[in-house]
């Protein structure tokens, strides 16, 4: 229920990220309700809509084929486990980021891949999932 008020929550809202080229990353976006809202509310967006379950993003490339035409602005899909932390301790960290690099762990690898850049709006909800969930 959660996914259906934020994203109504989006459309009441929507004046406030009406930016051309607004970036927008969902993070466990299930079978994606709120990014395929913000894609439809804000057309001029770059949606990014991530889960970590391939099952569950193939669930979401249907839908986006369900609800957008081919020849528009579409939301993009990718693999993302926020889940998965790296044993990088704190001060590892800071001292890379002191550096001017990025700390080893997991997501580095989507930094550098350019698969993970800034953006503008991170959308969540009911991000935590678990098998005992269904």
């Amino acid at each position: 229920d959660a996914s259906v008020i934020f994203a109504a929550w989006l459309g009441e809202n929507r004046l406030q990220y009406m930016a051309n080229g607004l970036r927008v990353l969902e993070i466990g976006a299930g079978l994606g309700v709120v990014g395929l809202a913000a894609a439809k509310i804000l057309p001029s967006a770059h949606v990014l809509m991530t889960d970590y379950d391939p099952s569950v993003l193939d669930v979401i490339e249907t839908n986006i084929a369900a609800n957008f035409a081919e020849k528009c602005m579409r939301p993009q899909t990718g693999t993302l486990d926020f889940r998965d932390f790296s044993p990088v301790s704190r001060a590892e960290a800071t001292e890379a980021l002191a550096r001017g690099e990025l700390p080893a762990g997991p997501l580095r690898k989507h930094v550098e891949a350019k698969q993970l850049q800034a953006f503008d709006l991170i959308l969540a909800s009911d991000v935590v999932y678990d098998s005992y969930h269904g």
